[in-house]
């Protein structure tokens, strides 16, 4: 089955959603060829190379983007978490002011006390579901952000499988090389994906 760079990365965020291996780190790759070894092959033999290279560039841009947004939101949660602390002192002060009004026996200090200690208390309420809201946003980020990690290695899983396929086609090996390794170490990177398709497809 092939699918597009698009494709994969839906499949992949699905796959996450599903409770698949998002949780887990996912470890560098074990298998990579210098490009050095294919330079001397014309750049019109390494086309799938070029092509794969370019779909591990986006999936790098997109990880980084998800990584920004993710420290934005961190950023934006102290500050919301500031702001809540400050509503809680707002409305204790006028927890204090209410006590006060109704000491003094005065009746329009009391309603107007009233009136801000109910103001403040919602501004409290309106800063702690801010928060909320901000936490369960970096947590969702932060799944993306494992998925966009899973997605950048599958990608350059498939870079390095085609650098190694036009490595032997040209008869070029690297002490070490085998085919067979690389291919091996796609077909594990894209395993969650195949898994996902074979139960969902």
């Amino acid at each position: 089955m092939k699918i597009g760079h698009k494709s994969w990365w839906v499949v992949l965020v699905l796959h996450a959603g599903c409770g698949g291996s998002e949780d887990v780190p996912p470890a560098p790759l074990s298998h990579s060829l210098d490009d050095m070894y294919i330079a001397q092959v014309p750049v019109s033999s390494k086309q799938n190379v070029i092509d794969a290279k370019q779909t591990f560039d986006v999936a790098k841009m997109e990880r980084a983007k998800i990584e920004s947004d993710y420290r934005e939101m961190t950023t934006l949660i102290d500050i919301a978490n500031n702001e809540a602390e400050q509503a809680r002192l707002q409305a204790k002060s006028a927890e204090s002011e209410k006590q006060a009004a109704y000491a003094s026996y005065d009746v329009n200090r009391k309603n107007s006390a009233e009136r801000a200690l109910h103001t403040a208390q919602l501004g409290s309420r309106a800063a702690d579901a801010k928060i909320g809201f901000l936490q369960a946003k970096r947590v969702y980020l932060q799944k993306l952000l494992r998925t966009a990690e899973h997605n950048v290695f599958l990608h350059e899983s498939k870079y390095e499988m085609e650098k190694a396929r036009v490595a032997q086609t040209n008869n070029i090996k690297p002490p070490g090389f085998e085919l067979s390794l690389y291919e091996q170490q796609y077909k594990e990177r894209t395993a969650p994906v195949m898994e996902y398709l074979k139960n969902h497809g």
